[in-house]
């Protein structure tokens, strides 16, 4: 006896789970939390960070949402 695979419901794709705004800054909730991490972003992040602190801080909010939106590519 054959066993078949089950049928993937059309309009369903194989992809990787994107990381979202929510899942990197819990602060943030809404509409946004659900949104992607976008690389534009990411970059806005970086340079206000550079302006206000002189430095991206590593492990900081700024670096998390660089390798998520990296991750997200």
């Amino acid at each position: 006896m054959s066993q078949q695979q089950p049928e993937r419901p059309q309009g369903q794709q194989l992809q990787p789970d994107l990381i979202k705004y929510g899942e990197v800054l819990p602060q943030v909730m809404g509409e946004l939390a659900r949104k992607i991490v976008a690389p534009r972003d990411a970059t806005m992040m970086q340079n206000v960070k550079n302006l206000v602190i002189g430095q991206t801080q590593k492990g900081g909010p700024a670096a998390i949402m660089q390798s998520a939106a990296t991750y997200n590519k």
